[in-house]
């Protein structure tokens, strides 16, 4: 009788479902023990009038997971050289997952590098705090542009004395970017 190793396979891949399906157990019932014991949900938070607004909340939720995800794999392509999609999906996810339990999310600078083992702790901690400033850098660009529109169209500001102040602040945007670019 000749074993092709097939029993071998099969049985690992078994073992292999089952610590999956455990770990996927063992963190649903962490869940709901540590949301019954120490949250109390309120379901009235649920109870919109304006529906469209729920719904495009829960749109705008995987919008912004996806331009996350998109933010991390360039990163990762361009410090780690990383191309693996699911080493990414998987680093950033950990450091999402490990953000939630930490104050001020710091959880996920550490956690994005529990996947990546293979490199410099310090380094991806440092990527992600870029990537993180990157997103402040565009909330702040593109809140200042339209502070300057809210101020012309509802306090009344000149629009001859608005549209310089605006193309000023696109110009040093812009100017701020290509200075970046050469560092």
């Amino acid at each position: 009788m000749i074993n092709t190793g097939g029993n071998i396979i099969s049985g690992h891949k078994n073992r292999d479902i089952f610590y999956f399906v455990l770990k996927v157990a063992i963190a649903g019932l962490l869940i709901y023990y540590l949301t019954s014991k120490f949250i109390i949900l309120d379901f009235s938070i649920f109870a919109v009038k304006n529906k469209e607004f729920l719904i495009l909340g829960f749109v705008l939720t995987f919008l912004n997971l996806y331009l996350q995800y998109l933010k991390w794999r360039i990163l990762c392509q361009d410090y780690f050289m990383i191309k693996e999609k699911g080493l990414v999906i998987k680093s950033l996810l950990t450091g999402i997952a490990a953000g939630i339990f930490t104050p001020a999310r710091l959880g996920e600078f550490l956690g994005r590098g529990v996947i990546l083992k293979n490199l410099p702790m310090k380094e991806v901690m440092m990527t992600t705090v870029f990537e993180k400033l990157l997103n402040l850098f565009w909330i702040l660009s593109i809140g200042l542009i339209l502070v300057e529109v809210f101020a012309v169209r509802y306090f009344g500001l000149d629009i001859y004395l608005a549209l310089p102040i605006t193309l000023v602040t696109a110009g040093g945007i812009y100017f701020l970017l290509k200075y970046i670019q050469t560092i």
